[in-house]
């Protein structure tokens, strides 16, 4: 059993097919203390979604393609920091994601859904930190565009290391610029906790 005290976002049919947040709260022994269900659950297969988690204090906020999908409060959870490392298409190697991840940000500042606009209209992923929006660089942790690899494009070096995901096309067709997880095994991690996390976007 991993005692968590960061979050994670997951999706699989055993939620209605809907997304889920929990949040940990092993500093007082409870593992995932606080789970909420989102209420899209008409996802549809082959087609990209853009998720945005924002935190702000003790208040969660998840946006699917710029909708809010789920807002919770969960008290004294201001600090909370995932001390097993980071891990795209798994919960620490435990559940297993099936399908396509792309250009996933990280920032030690809360942004608003306003602020990703520009971003997401262009049709070429930026591969290195200076390509990107001027707003987007302020406050960034880490940026991982996949554009051939699951290197950290940041100031921060959280490079990923791939197990058993592969390069695949991107939303907008660019041939391997994202990463393909099979659910069985599939992940991309970094061992290192990520302090001060406050917004999260991926494709």
């Amino acid at each position: 059993t991993i005692n968590h005290t960061g979050l994670s976002i997951n999706y699989n049919h055993s939620n209605n097919s809907a997304i889920r947040l929990y949040v940990g709260d092993a500093i007082n022994g409870n593992g995932w203390a606080y789970a909420q269900t989102g209420s899209k659950n008409d996802y549809n297969p082959n087609q990209w979604y853009h998720f945005f988690l924002v935190k702000q204090g003790i208040n969660y906020r998840i946006y699917i393609d710029g909708i809010l999908d789920i807002n919770i409060n969960v008290g004294g959870s201001d600090n909370y920091t995932e001390l097993t490392g980071y891990y795209f298409g798994s919960i620490g190697s435990m559940q297993w994601f099936n399908g396509v991840l792309d250009d996933v940000f990280i920032w030690t500042t809360a942004l608003s859904v306003g602020e990703l606009s520009d971003f997401n209209l262009l049709t070429q992923t930026p591969c290195s930190l200076s390509e990107l929006p001027a707003n987007l660089q302020n406050g960034l942790l880490g940026y991982w565009p996949f554009c051939g690899n699951a290197i950290d494009q940041s100031n921060n070096s959280f490079n990923g290391f791939v197990n058993g995901a592969s390069l695949s096309s991107d939303r907008n067709g660019n041939q391997n610029s994202a990463y393909s997880f099979d659910g069985d095994g599939d992940d991309i991690s970094y061992g290192s906790p990520l302090y001060s996390v406050s917004s999260t976007y991926l494709w």
